[in-house]
């Protein structure tokens, strides 16, 4: 929709000894993905046409020929130099190479397998193993290409024992995987001898040596001073992290980043061809640093989880935000499911807090809810003080009154960090789903809901996003 031309490109691979074909898809001459479809093909492409569904726009067929992948793809396993201890999470896929005379190199996943120094294999998960005793353990990987033209490399790694009296750097809480162009929140934690020890800084080295520490390490800190967060941010490769410690100890980390890893910490990325996602955040435990939103930026990805392995019934949101900075009208968004008891989903909800930058000036509104059933509902003052309340929280009992507050009280939420919690109660005999909102503790807004909202209190999936917002949502929490 950004009335520019743009290229499409299908290509179709097909290994006839194999009886097998896959479609490679590539978006401006990028590799996007590509497709397996097995033995569910043609042998003959004859003729090629276009058509669209409800789609205005001017298409042409720029090339169509044939193509051939003969060679198969190089792999190398980059092991020359690392030191593991015991415990380590290995994360496979940072130190492996891949390249192909095809597009499509960064999208081809190599398979491993990981044998200890008595043959035994051991246990690979999403390209990553964890060495629970020291010595050598062999690694060996596989990789294909849209051609099934496949390559095997092999390697050896060491795994030392923990030296009790040095300092000891855990990097267990480090996600071994990210996004492109999306950041994500480092924890690491040194220790000696059960003393707490700085981490002073980081080095951050590419598949190919260079140190690229500068453009990839970024620093948070609140305005007060009391929330701090060093973050991680590059584009698509292999990276080596390498965490040090006040006293000059070193330990490193192998970081992956590749479109295919849409889960990083829990959350799953989703919408990220239609909504604004690149520069514009990092992903935590439980927490999304949002620093680069703009006023013309729309929503920011949103990230998703589900809730627990069954629904959840009277349900309750609790996050903190710290420094909320708004550009232009903006929101913090928790869109959620809503179900009965049956198990039937009623419809979607967007529970947000919104707010607006005025001149030089932030302008924090409070909560704005679209309940299943219901329009936009407002519960917070934004404009002249009136008798008779109409763009506030309602009275339970009176929908033409209010007990909010004015405008000018919600500026002590702007700065430092502030608590937020959303809960959803159902009155077990009428079945009436009742919300009420809260900051800091204190009650902020009641709503119970229309009737058609009834026996709808239970959630099973939710997504957090922005919309021209910058700030720390952090330790979000759902029961």
């Amino acid at each position: 929709n950004d009335k520019k031309e743009h290229y499409l490109t299908f290509e179709r691979y097909v290994n006839k000894d194999l009886k097998k074909a896959i479609y490679g898809i590539q978006f401006d001459n990028q590799p996007f993905t590509f497709l397996d479809v097995g033995d569910a093909y043609s042998d003959l492409l004859k003729n090629v046409w276009v058509e669209s569904i409800n789609t205005t726009c001017t298409i042409s067929v720029t090339d169509f020929k044939s193509i051939d992948d003969t060679a198969a793809p190089s792999l190398s396993l980059n092991l020359a130099g690392r030191e593991y201890e015991v415990g380590d999470t290995v994360n496979l896929r940072a130190i492996s190479r891949v390249e192909d005379d095809s597009p499509y190199a960064s999208l081809f996943i190599p398979s491993f397998r990981v044998f200890n120094s008595d043959g035994q294999e051991q246990p690979v998960e999403s390209g990553t193993f964890t060495p629970l005793s020291g010595g050598e353990y062999r690694v060996t990987a596989e990789v294909k290409d849209l051609m099934n033209n496949s390559t095997s490399a092999e390697g050896t790694l060491t795994v030392a024992l923990e030296d009790p009296t040095k300092t000891s750097i855990n990097l267990e809480k480090v996600s071994p995987v990210a996004m492109p162009n999306s950041g994500i929140i480092l924890y690491p934690r040194a220790i000696k001898q059960g003393a707490e020890v700085e981490i002073s800084s980081y080095r951050v080295v590419d598949a190919d040596g260079t140190d690229v520490t500068s453009s990839t390490i970024k620093h948070y800190e609140s305005k007060d001073g009391t929330v701090k967060r060093d973050y991680f941010i590059a584009p698509a490769g292999n990276y080596t992290l390498t965490a040090i410690a006040a006293d000059g100890t070193e330990k490193m980390k192998d970081i992956n980043v590749a479109v295919t890893n849409t889960v990083v910490y829990g959350f799953t990325y989703y919408d990220l061809g239609t909504l604004i996602y690149n520069n514009k955040f990092a992903v935590g435990i439980n927490e999304v640093l949002y620093f680069n939103n703009t006023s013309s930026d729309t929503q920011c990805v949103k990230l998703g989880k589900s809730t627990t392995t069954r629904r959840l019934a009277n349900w309750t949101f609790e996050y903190d935000v710290t420094d909320m900075n708004w550009q232009g009208q903006g929101k913090v968004i928790i869109t959620k499911n809503t179900y009965n008891s049956e198990g039937k989903m009623i419809g979607w909800e967007d529970l947000t807090i919104g707010g607006k930058s005025v001149g030089e000036g932030q302008q924090f509104w409070g909560y704005e809810c679209k309940l299943a059933g219901c329009a936009w509902q407002s519960y917070q003052w934004r404009s002249t003080w009136q008798e008779t309340t109409t763009e506030f929280m309602p009275d339970p009992n009176d929908p033409t009154k209010g007990c909010g507050r004015q405008l000018s009280e919600y500026e002590q939420y702007l700065t430092g960090t502030h608590s937020f919690k959303l809960s959803c109660t159902m009155d077990a005999e009428t079945l009436t789903c009742t919300y009420r909102y809260y900051i800091d503790g204190e009650l902020e807004a009641v709503h119970v809901a229309p009737t058609s909202h009834n026996d709808g209190n239970q959630m099973g999936f939710y997504q957090l996003s922005a919309e021209r917002f910058n700030g720390l949502v952090s330790n979000f929490r759902v029961y």
